[in-house]
């Protein structure tokens, strides 16, 4: 009976939250940041792949634009509308970008929450990440199979933590300014030649 009463008491502490006490489901204004991300998982043969990037991040409306610091030294452009991917290295002596069609349903940082999961959360309370004020979401259980996410009022997720039966994936915003990008930043360099691939959902 007391381990009864201890669950039902920390379910009631941290109930799901209602629609009006959550961040909005995706960003609602355009923003630039630079993110730390690491992935601690096991392949389908059980070797343990770790890798840890820095990243800086655009996001205009239902454009958006990756470019890896570290690992591959690549950007990648994504229009949600159009379901249109471009990818290209800069300064890669072949001067091409290869464009590709997206079958997936985006990522955290153009589609905020609403790509972290489809069930509701519970709210933990708040905190503060890269100067940003943001709420504390639970999914599941973040310490065995779950997310644990912090996301501004303006719907950015600044810190995400998912953690699956294969490992944990990690994002961390260390920088971020919310305002106008350059419209140029979501195009390939103007002497690049654009390649048409059809294999989808490379941006996935």
């Amino acid at each position: 009976m007391i381990k009864i009463a201890l669950l039902l008491a920390t379910a009631l502490a941290i109930p799901v939250a209602r629609a009006a006490d959550l961040p909005p489901p995706k960003p609602t204004v355009p923003y630039s940041a630079t993110y730390k991300t690491n992935a601690d998982e096991k392949n389908d043969g059980g070797q343990v792949l770790a890798e840890g990037d820095t990243i800086i991040v655009r996001v205009s409306g239902p454009r958006y634009r990756q470019e890896s610091q570290i690992m591959r030294r690549e950007v990648v452009i994504v229009d949600e509308e159009k379901k249109q991917g471009l990818e290209f290295v800069p300064g890669n002596p072949r001067k091409s970008a290869t464009r590709f069609p997206i079958a997936g349903g985006g990522n955290p940082y153009i589609a905020g929450r609403s790509a972290l999961a489809t069930e509701a959360p519970k709210v933990i309370g708040t905190d503060k990440v890269a100067g940003q004020s943001c709420t504390v979401l639970r999914y599941g259980d973040p310490e065995k199979q779950g997310i644990a996410a912090c996301v501004t009022d303006q719907g950015i997720v600044v810190k995400a933590r998912l953690k699956g039966p294969n490992g944990e994936r990690t994002m961390e915003a260390v920088a971020v300014t919310v305002g106008p990008q350059d419209p140029s930043m979501f195009l390939p360099p103007a002497d690049f030649k654009v390649i048409e691939d059809k294999v989808p959902d490379k941006a996935g």
